[in-house]
């Protein structure tokens, strides 16, 4: 009985690494000093092969970043973005699609496409915002100053 502990101790141990490497997650959210939006976000889908992690392209390749993370997919996070913002007193309902939402390493970019519906007439937006540093930080604060573009170019 003590040489099976003793074994199962030993394989513990063994299997417990020292480079851990903690998962980040960044939430991206809305400043409270903002003026009301003319529309209510109705719903958002994705169409595009993005989770919960940073995803980042170079040439054809999607890369995702095992430790660093979004705090939710990025349809939620637009969702529950868009929903925190004052409201103006009248509002159009819109629903979204995101077609891309990634950091771009090729172009330096935070990249951003999506597709609306307000009225019965869909439009397209592109946001591309330069990453000015090459850290995570840097990229994750272009792709919060994308999301703020966003938001500004949805017209009603």
């Amino acid at each position: 009985m003590k040489t099976l502990f003793l074994a199962a101790l030993i394989l513990l141990t063994s299997c417990i690494s020292n480079n851990y490497e903690p998962t980040t997650i960044f939430d991206i959210r809305p400043k409270y000093d903002v003026s009301p939006v003319l529309f209510d976000i109705k719903s958002v889908s994705l169409e595009a092969p993005y989770s919960s992690k940073v995803t980042f392209k170079q040439g054809n390749q999607l890369i995702e970043q095992e430790f660093s993370r979004w705090s939710s997919t990025p349809e939620k996070m637009l969702y529950r973005y868009w929903s925190l913002l004052p409201k103006a007193a009248s509002t159009a309902d819109i629903t979204g699609i995101v077609r891309v939402f990634e950091i771009n390493l090729d172009e330096h970019t935070a990249d951003i496409v999506f597709d609306y519906q307000v009225k019965g007439t869909w439009r397209q937006i592109v946001i591309r915002e330069k990453i000015s540093d090459t850290d995570i930080e840097s990229a994750v604060s272009s792709m919060k100053k994308a999301v703020e573009s966003l938001t500004l170019k949805i017209k009603i």
